[in-house]
């Protein structure tokens, strides 16, 4: 099926831009409108957390046990039957 309106359009057009009587680009009503900005500030306090949480996680002990976890899993020895059943009740402590 092909609908086509009064007269069809034929490729496009360009618009051509407006000039001032300077011959500069005319700014549209858009563009003299003062747009807000949004903006972020970070309180000092929130910075130090983050300053904080950053020493934590590049701990040396922190990254050795890390590593360590991460060479268990690859090798299939991460989980174990007593650590399940630790995470089993656990979760049954939370339920209950």
């Amino acid at each position: 099926m092909n609908v086509s309106g009064v007269g069809g359009v034929n490729g496009s057009m360009p618009i051509p831009q407006q000039t001032n009587s300077t011959g500069q680009p005319a700014r549209t009503q858009a563009a003299r409108l003062q747009i807000p900005q949004d903006s972020l500030e970070i309180s000092e306090a929130a910075k130090m957390m983050t300053d904080l949480q950053a020493m934590d996680n590049t701990s040396p002990d922190r990254s050795a046990l890390i590593a360590r976890i991460q060479s268990e899993i690859a090798n299939g020895t991460y989980d174990t039957d007593e650590k399940m059943e630790m995470a089993f009740m656990k979760f049954m402590q939370q339920e209950g």
